[in-house]
């Protein structure tokens, strides 16, 4: 009565009190082939996801675990009329992850890694669905279990992994705190189009969070030289343990007094660590802008020769960069890549550009 109840007062205040989003559930409710077709890609999921976003595939498996799910439960109460409690727990189990799916496809439309849990209770609850007598005694048969236990959980950790919603989140707080170190509006509006949000919210949640690491001190550095213990030994060659490329400076339009910058950058003298930051610097090594990583470079990673531990290690196909940099035309900039407090240079003597250009290609 308890579930029953939370969930009619669930359903109420969805209808009720709905906010706006991604779709209207009544409008939805009109179309009920799409909230079927999207509650089979939600059970499906963790496939779609680990085989590169393939809605196909994802609507295939989702349908053949509904289609399990209407067998067993046909099985059960049509042709037999006899259930045990194993059954009825992994009926009940199903049943909450059906539900679960259908509610969240009235008001979503894409996939999402937050989704994973869902099917991942709903495929571990299946095979409680078929009796299976006698109980499961003999070694291979124990092995066989095991091995589904952990393959599902592992297809679901592959697939949040897998998933590039958490990496732009994260990318896009660090990108809105260095426009709130600028005082400025930031290059992506994947969080909030409000810019005061963004800077009374988003930073100092994210500073809240990282303010006694290394990972947020250079947000200090801004208009100040960089601190001598975070650069190398002086022998250390520019470029001997970290490499990049800058492949555009440009005004940034509509906002003069600021430049965009974008490019990779690696880690090491082969590049298998990822940096977090960028730094740039002018000749005085006073900071005028910052940069921060983990937009998509697949041809990085083909570069570097990466294999699939290294990728999923070190994210080296997200080794792109894009920032902000303060700075008068014709100065020189020098680029650093920053990682656990020290700073590596791989770039010296770079021009910024001059004022309302369009394009410079470096």
């Amino acid at each position: 009565m308890i579930v029953l109840l939370s969930a009619v007062l669930t359903i109420t205040v969805y209808f009720t009190q709905y906010g706006g989003g991604p779709g209207n559930p009544i409008e939805s409710l009109l179309n009920p082939l799409s909230v079927v077709n999207f509650t089979a890609l939600l059970l499906g999921s963790p496939v779609a996801v680990v085989a590169g976003m393939n809605y196909t595939l994802g609507y295939v498996s989702g349908y053949l675990l509904l289609g399990t799910f209407g067998y067993a439960a046909y099985r059960i109460y049509i042709q037999r009329k006899i259930v045990d409690n194993q059954q009825i727990r992994s009926l009940l189990f199903c049943m909450f992850c059906i539900g679960v799916c259908f509610m969240t496809a009235l008001g979503r439309g894409a996939l999402a890694y937050r989704y994973m849990l869902i099917p991942t209770l709903y495929i571990l609850a299946m095979p409680g669905l078929f009796s299976l007598r006698p109980p499961i005694k003999g070694r291979g048969k124990q092995l066989v279990v095991v091995v589904f236990l952990f393959g599902v959980l592992g297809l679901s950790g592959a697939a949040y992994l897998n998933d590039d919603a958490l990496r732009s989140r994260q990318f896009m707080i660090r990108d809105g705190a260095i426009a709130v170190a600028f005082g400025t509006d930031p290059l992506y509006r994947g969080l909030s189009l409000d810019r005061n949000k963004i800077n009374n919210h988003v930073c100092p949640f994210f500073i809240k969070h990282h303010g006694d690491s290394r990972s947020v001190n250079m947000l200090t550095w801004i208009g100040k030289p960089i601190p001598q213990d975070a650069l190398p030994d002086p022998s250390d060659s520019i470029g001997s343990q970290s490499m990049g490329h800058i492949d555009s400076l440009e005004n940034r339009k509509g906002d003069s007094e600021f430049d965009v910058v974008q490019g990779w950058v690696r880690l090491g003298p082969k590049g298998r660590r990822k940096a977090e930051w960028v730094i740039i610097t002018n000749t005085s090594g006073v900071v005028v802008g910052l940069a921060t990583t983990g937009i998509e470079r697949p041809d990085v990673r083909n570069h570097l020769q990466a294999n699939w531990l290294d990728d999923l290690r070190t994210q080296s196909n997200r080794a792109g960069f894009s920032g902000l940099i303060r700075s008068q035309p014709d100065d020189e900039l020098n680029f650093y890549s920053y990682d656990d407090g020290t700073c590596y240079q791989f770039a010296d003597n770079v021009k910024a550009p001059e004022a309302d250009t369009i394009s410079s290609n470096v």
